[in-house]
């Protein structure tokens, strides 16, 4: 079955190149990227899958060049958090893209699932890559995500990485810092993961963590630490 517009056309890219801010060239491509499985192929599930790398590239490449000393780890959560499921379906509401979705019979614009959601602003990224360029593709996502890019900046001076929060909370109780020792390496040397051991002498405790790094190993191991702090109630901020 062809996709179509449940509306007048023109209304249609009109609404949508205001809320994307940007205008298609080859309007099959934003047609692909609104069609819904539910009306058999072409739907855009393939555009979605193209979407996902190409969100994934240009969110990291911000965090990397916005966030120059934050460490891998953290980095890692930030990204997490920009491109998870709820996310990218709350950016579909808020953009009311949804209501352009072409849905087969049985299908409703008001119980779509948030997977649903999420998926339709991957594939509509993926059909602006495919329309334009990457770079395009950069303005558009940095408009849509200005809000969760400013509300991450603002929190981020109360956000530090497990590292640096144990240490705080080792100066804060006035005990020795975390010892962290490399336990050993596995795998090729081109592809290596550490195991790293953090101990507090004073408890006379030790965790492992793992990592493509020495310092992701770390990381995950003052983070079990910090864990293990809180469960058997020595709190830490």
């Amino acid at each position: 079955m062809a996709p179509h517009w449940h509306t007048d056309s023109m209304m249609n890219e009109q609404a949508l190149a205001h809320a994307l801010q940007y205008r298609f060239t080859h309007t099959d491509f934003l047609k692909l990227a609104l069609t819904h499985r539910s009306m058999g192929p072409p739907h855009n599930q393939r555009l979605e899958f193209l979407g996902d790398s190409i969100l994934g590239c240009i969110i990291a490449t911000y965090l990397y060049q916005t966030y120059p000393d934050a460490p891998e780890g953290l980095l890692s959560q930030f990204r997490a958090h920009l491109v998870n499921r709820t996310t990218l379906a709350r950016l579909t509401h808020r953009l009311k893209l949804h209501h352009h979705m072409i849905l087969g019979t049985g299908e409703s614009i008001h119980t779509l699932t948030e997977a649903t959601c999420a998926d339709l602003l991957e594939a509509l990224i993926g059909a602006i890559f495919l329309d334009s360029n990457i770079e395009t593709c950069q303005q558009c996502i940095y408009a849509w995500y200005a809000d969760e890019f400013s509300a991450l900046l603002t929190h981020t001076p109360v956000i530090k990485d497990h590292k640096s929060q144990l240490q705080e909370w080792t100066q804060a109780h006035q005990v020795s810092r975390p010892i962290y020792n490399i336990d050993h390496t596995v795998g090729p040397e081109h592809h290596p993961t550490f195991h790293v051991h953090c101990t507090l002498q004073h408890l006379n405790q030790t965790l492992s963590g793992q990592g493509p790094s020495k310092r992701a190993a770390e990381q995950q191991a003052a983070h079990k630490m910090l864990n293990w702090l809180k469960h058997h109630g020595h709190h830490h901020d």
